[in-house]
């Protein structure tokens, strides 16, 4: 089963990747209309302070770091930049870039988790890769997107910045497919993997 996985895990991310060629190069995007500039700002703040600072006073005149707008993607996009000595723009595109082109595979193992079917399973990913159902109920979504056609979730990351909600969407899924495997499994390292 997991063969079969890793073999079409490939063609899904190379679906998803083919839409990201503008994105993993670029610093900054314009216009900057997006919540991007308040992850970028974040993850400077991350490389400026100690790792595990639990205070920000920079929003509502501070909160604790943990309650800020899903901060895994700030620590990730803050170590990308400090590792590779890049800036934390073109680290939050490739990163985010990255999260993009996973989530249509942790779909994939999910399904297969959940059903054994590989076949409907690819199906599910290619679909998710692809399509939006919200854009054949919501009008104005539809119209934001330019049509029913066009990837809502690709608009999503590249003009709304929603890189934490398609990173968080894709570790909910492999954290799910991970649980489901440990309870089905029961061994030592699938519920490792799972914790």
């Amino acid at each position: 089963r997991q063969g079969a996985a890793c073999a079409l895990s490939p063609f899904a991310i190379l679906s998803n990747a083919l839409g990201l060629p503008d994105l993993c190069p670029t610093q900054y995007l314009q216009p900057l209309a997006s919540i991007q500039g308040a992850v970028l700002r974040l993850s400077q703040y991350i490389q400026r302070q100690p790792a595990w600072n639990d205070w920000l006073p920079l929003w509502h005149e501070g909160m604790p770091f943990s309650r800020v707008y899903q901060p895994l993607l700030h620590y990730v996009v803050a170590g990308v930049s400090s590792i590779f000595h890049i800036g934390p723009a073109l680290s939050y595109h490739i990163v985010t870039a990255a999260a993009y082109a996973v989530g249509p595979v942790a779909l994939y193992w999910l399904a297969v988790a959940l059903s054994g079917q590989r076949a409907a399973s690819f199906c599910a990913a290619l679909i998710f890769s692809l399509f939006s159902p919200s854009l054949l109920f919501l009008g104005s979504m539809r119209v934001d997107a330019g049509g029913v056609w066009n990837p809502r979730r690709l608009q999503a990351l590249v003009v709304y910045g929603e890189g934490p909600n398609i990173l968080g969407l894709a570790l909910c899924m492999i954290a799910l497919a991970s649980f489901h495997w440990a309870i089905t499994r029961k061994s030592a390292p699938s519920a490792l993997i799972a914790a």
